[in-house]
Order: C-alpha cells, then sequence, then structure tokens
C-alpha cells in the first residue's frame, strides 16, 4: 500500500474522524482588482512541501503495511485533520546517492501527475534519520490479489480497470513520464467497496524522457517487459505492452509469456508469441483479443498508444454505459459558474484544502462526475467536455463555458485540471470547518509565527515570476482588516467564511 511496490502485512482498519461542519456562508468576493488573469498562477504542485522536521510532529504513525528494498510504508494519521495517509520511510543510513536521486525524482513526477487514478502526494518531512514521503491511503487490495481471487475477470470487469489505467497513463504519457514497471502488484483499490477507484503506484523506476528520444535502461519484471526494453531501447509504448499482459491475465488467469526462469520468459517476450488456447478463451470476444494483440504488438510503430488504447471500442462500449448512467449534478456545475467571484487567496486556500484536506469519501461524488465529463479520458477538462456537461440542462447551455473555463483554469493551462475541479465544486459551507481552515494556515506561516506575512504568500504561490511587489501586497490587504501589515488566524478565517455584500 501507499507509494512503493510493497508487500502487504495484516493490519487492523483504520477510519478518519468526520470533520465538524461550519455554518458560516462562504465569503463571495469580488476579484482582485488590476490583477492580470496569469499574473498568478495556482497550480497542485506548488502545495507539495518539502520540510524538515519530525514526522511524529505532523503524524500518528500506526502499523507497517508494506516494505520495499530501501523503505517501510506504514499507516498514519494526520493530526490537524484526523485524515489517514500512507508514509514512506526511507532510512537515511548507508543510503546511496544514486538512490536518494531516483527517489527525488519519484517524487517530482508524483508531484506532475494530478489525476484520479494515479496515487496523490502531499508532502516530503526529512529529520535526521529518515526522508518521509507522505501520500494518500489505499486501503484495498492490489489488483494481482484480486486476480487470485476472481479469475478470471468478466470483460466489463476487465474493461473497468483497463480504462482507470489507460486514463492514467495518458496524462503521464502527454507529460512524456513512463512508469517502467506496470503490473498488479503496483495497481491498488483505494478502498474495498466494489466500484472502488483504482490507483497507479510506485513510480520509483518511472522516467521522464523527450517524446522522439527513447531510454536505455533496463527495468522493470519479468512477466511485464517489454521486446524492447530487454533491448534497452523504448519509449513510453512500453506502457502498452504491460496493459496487454494485464489484460491478458485478467481475461484468463495467467500470463501470455511464461516460463519457469527470467530467461525463459524473457525469450517468449522476444519472440512476442502467445495464444489464445484454452476454454477460458472460448467465451472471450473478438474485440477483446484485438485489443491484446493491438496492445503486444512488437514494432512499437505499429502498437497503439494510451489514447488509441482508451478509445478502442471494447473499452468504450463496456465502460461508457455505466459512465454515461451516472447524472452530472446542476448544482455542481453552478459552482464551477460562481468560482469566478473568488480572489486569489480564497483561490489558493479552497485549492490548497481540496489537494490536502478533504476525504476521498466526501469527493467520490465529484471524482465520479469529473470521469463523466472527461470523455478523452487524459485527466482534464477541455472546452467541448465542458459545453457537453452543461447542455444537459437547458438552463445553463447558453452560459459563457470558456469564461467558465477561465475563471476555473487558476494555472492558466488552457484545461480544468482535477484539482481545480473540486476546488471549484466542493460544497464549501460544509468542507470549511474551522480545523481545516487553521492547518491551512499553518501552511502559510511557515514559520509558525502565528501571522502570514507578503513573503509567505509569495512563497506558498510559488511565487517564480517577478511580479511587483505591490501585487502581493494588495492580495494580503484584501484580507488584513486591521492594517498591521499581515494576517493572523481570525482575519484569515473571516475571508474565507464571511459573505461580503
Amino acid at each position: 500500500m501507499g507509494c512503493i511496490n510493497s508487500t502487504p502485512q495484516n493490519a487492523t482498519e483504520f477510519k478518519p474522524t468526520d470533520n465538524p461542519d461550519v455554518s458560516a456562508e462562504v465569503s463571495i468576493t469580488s476579484p482582485s482588482k488590476n490583477l492580470p488573469r496569469d499574473s498568478i498562477l495556482i497550480n497542485r504542485k506548488q502545495f507539495i512541501f518539502s520540510r524538515l522536521g519530525q514526522i511524529t510532529d505532523y503524524y500518528i504513525i500506526h502499523d507497517e503495511i508494506g516494505s520495499g528494498a530501501f523503505s517501510t510504508v506504514k499507516r498514519a494519521t494526520h493530526k490537524e485533520t484526523n485524515l489517514p495517509r500512507a508514509i514512506k520511510i526511507i532510512s537515511k543510513s548507508g543510503i546511496a546517492d544514486e538512490v536518494r536521486e531516483k527517489l527525488n525524482e519519484e517524487v517530482e513526477i508524483l508531484k506532475e501527475l494530478d489525476h484520479p487514478n494515479i496515487i496523490k502526494i502531499y508532502e516530503i518531512i526529512e529529520d535526521d534519520s529518515s526522508l518521509n514521503i507522505v501520500t494518500e491511503l489505499c486501503e484495498g487490495q492490489e489488483l494481482f490479489n484480486k486476480i487470485v481471487e476472481c479469475k478470471p475477470f468478466s470483460e466489463t470487469q476487465a474493461a473497468i480497470i483497463m480504462y482507470q489505467i489507460l486514463s492514467g497513463l495518458i496524462m503521464a504519457h502527454q507529460r512524456g513520464i513512463v512508469h517502467r514497471d506496470l503490473k498488479p502488484e503496483n495497481l491498488l483499490f483505494l478502498n474495498n467497496s466494489k466500484d472502488s477507484p483504482l490507483k497507479i503506484i510506485d513510480f520509483g523506476l518511472s522516467q521522464k524522457i523527450k517524446a522522439e528520444n527513447k531510454s536505455v535502461n533496463f527495468v522493470g519484471t519479468a512477466y511485464y517487459i517489454a521486446p524492447e526494453v530487454l533491448e534497452s531501447n523504448y519509449n513510453t509504448k512500453c506502457d502498452l505492452w504491460s496493459c496487454g499482459v494485464i489484460l491478458y491475465l485478467m481475461l484468463c488467469g495467467h500470463p501470455p509469456f511464461n516460463g519457469t526462469s527470467e530467461e525463459q520468459i524473457f525469450k517468449k517476450i522476444s519472440r512476442g508469441v502467445f495464444p489464445f488456447k484454452g476454454n477460458e478463451w472460448a467465451v472471450v470476444s473478438r474485440e477483446a483479443k484485438n485489443l491484446i494483440k493491438k496492445m503486444l504488438t512488437k514494432d512499437i510503430s505499429k502498437r497503439c498508444s494510451a489514447e488509441e488504447a482508451f478509445q478502442d471500442p471494447w473499452v468504450q462500449e463496456r465502460v461508457q454505459g455505466l459512465v454515461a448512467d451516472r447524472l452530472i449534478d446542476e448544482n455542481v456545475l453552478l459552482n464551477l459558474v460562481q468560482f469566478r467571484t473568488r480572489n486569489k487567496l480564497q483561490q489558493a486556500t479552497m485549492a490548497f484544502i481540496a489537494s490536502h484536506f478533504v476525504s476521498n469519501q466526501e469527493i467520490e461524488g465529484l471524482r465520479k462526475m469529473f470521469v463523466t465529463l472527461d470523455a478523452n479520458g487524459d485527466g482534464k477538462l477541455n472546452l467541448d467536455e465542458l459545453r457537453r456537461g452543461f447542455a444537459k440542462y437547458p438552463n445553463l447551455s447558453k452560459m459563457n463555458i470558456q469564461e467558465i473555463l477561465e475563471n476555473c483554469d487558476v494555472d492558466n493551462n488552457g484545461f480544468i485540471d482535477y484539482n481545480e475541479f473540486l476546488a471549484a465544486t466542493l460544497n464549501w459551507q460544509k468542507t470549511l470547518s474551522h480545523e481545516r481552515l487553521e492547518a491551512a494556515f499553518k501552511a502559510f506561516d511557515s514559520d509558525q509565527s502565528g501571522s502570514i506575512t507578503v513573503k509567505e504568500i509569495k512563497s506558498f504561490l510559488g511565487d517564480e515570476s517577478e511580479l511587483e511587489e505591490g501585487i502581493w501586497e494588495q492580495i494580503l490587504k484584501e484580507a488584513d482588516t486591521n492594517g498591521d501589515g499581515v494576517l493572523d488566524l481570525e482575519e484569515f478565517k473571516n475571508v474565507m467564511l464571511k459573505k461580503i455584500d
């Protein structure tokens, strides 16, 4: 569980305590005046901090739930919000420089991937003895265990799983990120519910490569390695080969390339010949077999991409019926419309809380709606996808969808990303508890002085531009009711909770 390829251990189930709601009305203010739309960009990546300190100052550490070559994974509870987490604890004693560098690469890659089907990273805390990577906690099984329990899968079950894996890969591959170790052990269910979302984990072997380049490192797990990986000359499509192996395994219960040794397996992979023989394949559709063939094509130039596999009729016809049955909540769309009225401090705080301090149970309905709207599966909403969603309600169909997208697109990349969608659509009257606001305040207040300065706002928002100091001062001034040049906790709460006429 967590963010590494772990060896699961028995553990008692942990359930978070609900946070109290607040009844105060959410602040609806005018946008910060005179700020260019793209002057201050708000991105979830900015909120994933690295800091020095004792992990036990921030988290209650529970039982061990997995282990790897250089680390252990433990279940934990965030002290301020009581939310569950997984913490990958890497001992610094004797750790090689190349291992630490690879861990840093894994963290940087996870920061870029804001997707419902990719493990979420929250922060990195380093003390004298360990490096601690905090991620969301997956309390469900590995896909591998599911395969063992219920082989073979029905085609609908398999399609739903592939739909989620491929959607995550579309985002990763668009960013030039190749996972390189896709296998059922690195696919975790978020919880034990029947329709639990799937999470791609363990980006420890992942790599960022340019579209025109190929990697030359030989990594991966024998059964799932693509033939070009054996030749140390591959690109993002090696992940599609792994998907083909996983799909084959789900539909028949055994891998297409088997053997008693890695050498035997590698020889079969190099030949690229696999059978559809046995009683289990007699009931599998031609469409499913065709998709497997497209994924397990030796010639990289002819192998399907993640986008092509996602749009394959076998996937779409078995999943879209389920997705189409989901209602798109009109109130959620209205929240997207109203998000334009938030000022920059509110936008940043709401984005941070949505990213770090909201439970998966609270956002489950929004997650399903986001997936429903995200027709091309790339983990973000474009203009056409929004238009189709709003078109379902005649009274909303004439809205200026371009303007709605721009107002919700706080990082100005031309799309509504997953966290932007959550920040814009959450019911903030229920979500803005005092505990969450205090936790957000402490995140702004990096020196824990009890007040937020202009410098800390700049730091929190990841200022990489050379904006005039007056712009940052204006953001603080909008909430600084006593005019002392800093924000205290009450002023911070007021700007989030008070109704402004």
